[in-house]
């Protein structure tokens, strides 16, 4: 009796790391993968930054920052690296249109490639925003930074 393997196909998220630590223009970032394996990015704000003693950055992001999703983490914290106090500002690609992952582990693959077709963005790009298209949003987050430090 012959036996056939099957192979699963690979999928992005597959062949890209869990975690990414960086810096741009000077502001550490950090990339980090989430529960459902959606991929979050964050921007580390010094406490001498202008932005840090803002009370909310819903009128910031609506206006000058236009993140992918928008701002979904604003938190004071600790930099151990730099030994500063300051802020973190984060987003996540675990909105409406975006694959999360680890979600469609639990499907067969067929149904995976079918959601994938079906959720294709108009220019013919999967919604799964990958290592790639978070870099480029921390360091547009980081690039807004440096853009305002004298605000």
């Amino acid at each position: 009796m012959k036996t056939e393997l099957h192979t699963k196909k690979t999928n992005p998220w597959d062949n890209e790391p869990d975690e990414l630590l960086f810096e741009h223009l000077g502001y550490t970032c950090l990339i980090k993968r989430g529960p459902r394996g959606t991929l979050n990015g964050y921007c580390f704000i010094p406490y001498m930054h202008p932005w840090y003693k803002l009370e909310s950055f819903e009128k910031v992001d609506s206006h000058m920052i236009q993140i992918h999703g928008g701002i979904t983490c604003d938190i004071p914290t600790y930099d151990n690296i730099k030994k500063q106090r300051g802020r973190v500002l984060g987003f996540d690609t675990g909105n409406k249109g975006d694959t999360s992952p680890y979600l469609l582990d639990f499907v067969e693959q067929s149904i995976v490639d079918v959601y994938t077709k079906l959720c294709e963005h108009s220019d013919g790009t999967a919604p799964y925003k990958d290592m790639a298209f978070v870099k480029k949003e921390c360091e547009f987050l980081a690039q807004k930074l440096k853009d305002n430090e004298g605000s």
